[in-house]
């Protein structure tokens, strides 16, 4: 039985990138993982802290908010599967109320998440899914994984490989009160 009311535990978000999926998109960082990849850039992610919490409603609401400014959501972190109640609650309320496209990053494999609490359906409301740990001995210079190893699945037919190809592998975000954020799988060589 899941809670009527899903807390999330987020590390930051961003209304709108050109570098997390196709087209602009609304992208959630998940705080908490547990996998803790060597060599992960995002380690200010792993601590499953409290950071930034949100009702999942709430957050659905900022993503709605976005309008047709958006073509999705594009979910990362941290580990979003470690969250997993807060994951599918919020992919439920949007599914009921927006035709967003929705893509997820995990470090679990996708025979991984099949198996974990809510994975199968978590992964019903998902169009593209990267999964696979991070390997830095595999570590990729450009694309939209982090490493080799690491599949790119089309869980719909809503977009195939073309529409990857202009994905860009970077950017800076700067928000209303001048705060930076680097975005993107390749940020980690983006020269500020």
């Amino acid at each position: 039985m899941r809670p009527k009311m899903a807390i999330l535990n987020l590390h930051n978000w961003a209304p709108i990138s050109k570098a997390n999926g196709p087209g602009d998109r609304f992208v959630l960082w998940f705080q908490g993982c547990s996998l803790k990849c060597p060599g992960c850039f995002n380690v200010q992610t792993h601590s499953t802290a409290p950071h930034i919490l949100k009702a999942h409603d709430d957050v659905a609401d900022m993503i709605r908010r976005m309008g047709d400014k958006i073509e999705g959501v594009t979910i990362t972190g941290g580990e979003p599967m470690e969250q997993s109640v807060g994951l599918l609650e919020l992919l439920e309320a949007l599914h009921k109320s927006a035709s967003l496209s929705v893509v997820l990053y995990s470090g679990y494999t996708y025979e991984e998440i099949r198996i974990l609490p809510h994975g199968p359906e978590i992964l019903n409301h998902v169009d593209i899914l990267i999964a696979g740990r991070f390997r830095r001995y595999l570590a990729t210079l450009k694309g939209i994984v982090g490493s080799s190893n690491q599949e790119i699945l089309f869980l719909s037919t809503r977009y195939t490989l073309l529409d990857l190809a202009d994905w860009s592998e970077a950017e800076l975000i700067i928000d209303k009160k001048g705060r930076i954020t680097v975005s993107g799988v390749q940020a980690p060589t983006l020269a500020i």
